[in-house]
């Protein structure tokens, strides 16, 4: 009985089905939907068997337009304007469907990015739920004269993908890295070990590193003139699973890295291997926080969201043991760290710590990313209450103080700078005034020459 029942039913539907696509026919609109699922399925297929080839035509087409243009002319760049296939919308449903049969497409990258920028040949979230990707350098001649950007383009290729590809989420499960040039070959053979100022060690170190940041990926195949332990080096690390700590958001990983990580552990361990009674013979030896220690990913995501997003606090309550110990900042931080820092605020109680203001001036006078700078001095030698032989106000801050402060006046584009203690006396008025008008100076100001007398301009060379 049940089975007539399930006949019937299926004849109806059968025939309701027939006679909707019927009317349908009749006013004009084809219903796709209507169709089977496999005949649908050859529809995506037809429609969209293209996949992503354009993306690669597009820069193919502006190398072919390199390749004969007049080297004295500038070629632009094409005008770029991402489109939509048309099918995809039709309807959410056709939608999802047609993009399932778009995602089993193969995205082939043989000409680098030159000087275009991923996200302007592709939107990210198309490109995170692609499957399979080729990069390839055999679209053309990476060292050819004419394409000026090429190389630089291969890299930052890589950059920009990697990027993409280094949190967790992304659909690609087949990745094929194709190093074909001969032209690089030639140059990772002959120049690798020589310091003749070719750039093949450092281009191919960093774009090493940047594949080394994706993960997840269950099919790596690389061929070429890759150096066989970097071939097996990178498949594996490309095909390891995320870490814990990579799968969590980013709003929490800040959070572990702010109760996880502070800078306030320099000035703990300066003040307790200087404290009267202490036995500490070397000064405090520079640590990396153990966290940062478990993999790449969490010393990226770490160091950028919570280190140097954290005011450097330096407090000093005791005076050095050793005369070395204040001579150098790098002792207790590295250099590379103390550029990243955005906020400083250091306090000394002791002209013997100064020295370390005068190494911090020279360091970040070269490259910094500081944005807020406070400096609190308690002069331990204080003289300027003092009167001289002739009865007349000592000068202050005197020539000592004075030498040891200057070098901050190195350090630019500052945007909020403060001075404290001693500082604020009437008679150190006009030096720390210049001295925060010059750290609050843009680079680009051409009106002072140097030191911290009055603006000069610049002498004007002969070319």
């Amino acid at each position: 009985m049940s089975q007539a029942f399930d006949l019937r039913c299926a004849r109806k539907s059968a025939f309701l089905a027939e006679i909707g696509y019927a009317a349908s026919m009749a006013n004009g609109v084809f219903a796709l939907q209507a169709l089977p699922a496999e005949l649908r399925n050859k529809i995506y297929s037809f429609a969209l068997a293209q996949g992503y080839s354009s993306i690669n035509a597009l820069v193919g087409s502006h190398v072919t337009s390199l390749e004969c243009a007049n080297p004295c002319v500038p070629v632009k760049l094409p005008s770029l304007r991402k489109v939509t296939p048309s099918l995809l919308l039709v309807s959410r449903q056709v939608s999802a469907e047609a993009m399932y049969i778009l995602r089993k497409h193969t995205l082939t990258l043989e000409h680098g990015l030159m000087k275009f920028r991923l996200r302007e040949l592709i939107t990210k979230d198309t490109f995170r739920n692609i499957s399979s990707l080729v990069i390839s350098d055999c679209g053309h001649d990476v060292l050819d004269k004419r394409f000026a950007h090429s190389f630089r383009g291969h890299q930052q290729m890589a950059f920009e993908v990697a990027a993409w590809l280094e949190r967790p989420g992304h659909a690609l499960q087949t990745l094929e890295l194709q190093f074909t040039s001969s032209q690089l070959q030639w140059h990772l053979e002959h120049c690798w070990d020589r310091a003749n100022g070719c750039d093949m060690r450092n281009w191919l170190n960093s774009v090493v590193k940047a594949w080394r940041k994706v993960r997840g990926v269950r099919e790596v195949k690389i061929s070429g003139w890759l150096p066989n332990d970097m071939k097996t080096d990178l498949t594996r690390v490309m095909q390891s699973n995320f870490s814990c700590f990579a799968l969590l958001p980013p709003k929490v990983l800040g959070l572990i890295g702010f109760y996880s990580l502070n800078l306030d552990s320099v000035s703990r361990s300066i003040n307790k291997a200087n404290t009267p009674g202490s036995e500490s013979r070397f000064p405090p030896v520079k640590t990396t926080p153990s966290i940062l220690l478990i993999d790449s990913h969490i010393y990226e995501a770490l160091r950028f969201r919570s280190i140097y997003t954290q005011p450097f606090e330096l407090d000093l309550l005791h005076p050095p043991r050793n005369q070395y110990w204040s001579e150098s900042i790098c002792q207790y931080i590295s250099l590379s760290s103390l550029r990243q820092i955005r906020e400083i605020r250091i306090h000394i109680r002791h002209r013997a710590w100064l020295p370390l203001i005068f190494d911090i001036g020279h360091i970040l006078g070269h490259r910094h990313t500081l944005r807020s700078f406070h400096f609190h001095f308690d002069d331990d030698k204080r003289t300027q209450d003092l009167p001289t032989v002739s009865g007349l106000p000592r000068r202050y801050p005197d020539w000592a103080l004075e030498t040891l402060l200057k070098p901050l006046a190195l350090i630019r584009n500052v945007h909020y700078v403060s001075f404290g203690g001693d500082l604020t006396d009437y008679r150190a008025a006009q030096f720390v005034g210049h001295l925060r008008d010059r750290m609050k100076t843009d680079f680009s100001n051409k009106h002072y020459a140097g030191g911290l007398g009055n603006p000069t301009k610049r002498r004007r060379r002969d070319v």
